[in-house]
């Protein structure tokens, strides 16, 4: 019979950490990583069915939610800027590292900040969300 431990140990969020530039994001809660290749159907005029699949565009984003801190936010460790600096953002690197190995688990590139939501409500701690778009996926 084939067991879990065959294929290594699993990790769980307590032995994860996301970095964002050397930076660990403070109190993450989810993170979810998404690698989706784009494709284009192939075929011709009297085809019904496709004749081949081409590779049109790969695109990896990653979502995620955290507490909203009154220290050590987004901004203030320079990572979000003022609504006019937005576009001149330099490219940063996210790392998923399981820090109990100390290895990458997986690295993203050339990464820009899509979105930053902040959601504050009565009788709940103060969360954010956002959505990081990059260029490449290092490993």
């Amino acid at each position: 019979m084939l067991s879990i431990l065959s294929y290594g140990k699993p990790i769980t969020g307590n032995h994860a950490e996301i970095k964002i530039d050397g930076q660990i994001v403070g109190l993450a809660q989810n993170v979810t990583v998404r690698d989706e290749m784009q494709w284009q159907k192939l075929h011709g005029i009297g085809d019904v069915s496709h004749k081949e699949f081409v590779p049109s565009m790969l695109t990896h984003v990653i979502t995620g939610d955290s507490y909203l801190l009154a220290s050590k936010n987004l901004r203030q460790l320079g990572l979000m800027v003022n609504d006019k600096d937005w576009p001149e953002i330099d490219g940063f690197t996210v790392q998923i590292v399981d820090k109990k190995r100390g290895t990458n688990i997986d690295v993203y590139t050339e990464c820009k900040f899509e979105s930053h939501v902040r959601t504050i409500g009565k009788h709940s701690i103060a969360g954010t969300n956002f959505t990081i778009i990059a260029l490449k996926r290092a490993n």
